[in-house]
């Protein structure tokens, strides 16, 4: 995507399949925690931190693949 965005890319091609019934799952996890601090009448600093992780979906059937990482990279 990089070196087509570059322009670095003359043509491309894809091939894409279906799978019937794939029944995709996905989890996805949040964690955050915050909190204000008056540090004087009239200045308050509020501050926090987040922290998300969303793994890659998965099928039932382990059909899905997102990644080929023998698949060629275009512009080279």
């Amino acid at each position: 995507m990089a070196s087509f965005l570059l322009g670095d890319v003359a043509t491309g091609s894809s091939t894409f399949t279906t799978v019937a019934s794939n029944y995709p799952r996905q989890k996805y996890y949040t964690i955050f925690a915050g909190d204000t601090w008056k540090a004087t009448s009239k200045l308050t600093v509020d501050y926090g931190l987040r922290w998300d992780v969303s793994p890659p979906a998965v099928d039932k059937y382990d059909n899905l693949s997102f990644f080929d990482p023998t698949g060629a990279t275009p512009g080279r």
